[in-house]
């Protein structure tokens, strides 16, 4: 389940979707709950595609 984005919470899919909108050309932090363990996983520059704008 995932818990944040760029240490904003994430309560809905559109919450998500903001946040990573948000991030476009920037690197992406995850923290999410994972076999009842809390767990940041770093990800690239995220790009920003058609379909998202």
């Amino acid at each position: 389940m995932i818990i944040s984005c760029n240490d904003q919470p994430v309560r809905t899919v559109n919450d998500l979707e903001k946040h990573r909108a948000a991030a476009a050309g920037k690197k992406l932090s995850i923290t999410l709950i994972r076999k009842q363990k809390q767990m940041t996983i770093a990800l690239p520059e995220v790009q920003q595609n058609e379909e998202t704008m």
